[in-house]
């Protein structure tokens, strides 16, 4: 995808605009505007270029509007709400990435452990690329 929008760029005569999300695997030079997680490698050339927008995790459809209307109904199914809460946003298979048995076990047994350490009530949310044998945990 990276090439397609570098030829883009081309073909319009920088009139059009780059912007990408997640490490092209090339230089950030090519893109007007490059997105990526912090805890991704390229987040620490952050001084380097000044392109680059370093996201918090993962992005995902889940924005703070949506999320405060739906704080009622969340109140009603969560409640009462006496200790921390621990929500995780759990994605799937990729280009790059395929979960498996052994992944989703090791996240189970270190997500509920944590959220036990904090004393913390855990709340799944699948995304559309979770595996349905993922939503068993």
């Amino acid at each position: 995808m990276s090439g397609l929008s570098i030829g883009l760029r081309r073909l319009s005569k920088g009139k059009s605009k780059t912007i990408h999300i997640q490490d092209p695997g090339i230089s950030p030079k090519n893109f007007d505007v490059l997105v990526v997680p912090s805890h991704d490698k390229l987040a620490a050339s952050e001084h380097k270029y000044s392109n680059l927008v370093i996201s918090t995790g993962s992005l995902s459809w889940l924005v703070k509007d949506e999320i405060m209307e739906s704080k009622s109904k969340m109140i009603d199914r969560f409640s009462p709400i006496d200790k921390p809460q621990i929500i995780l946003l759990l994605g799937g298979n990729n280009r790059r990435y395929r979960v498996t048995k052994k992944n989703l076990t090791r996240l189970a047994m270190d997500v509920y452990e944590y959220a036990n350490t904090k004393n913390a009530r855990l709340i799944i949310i699948p995304s559309s690329r979770t595996p349905k044998r993922a939503k068993v945990f």
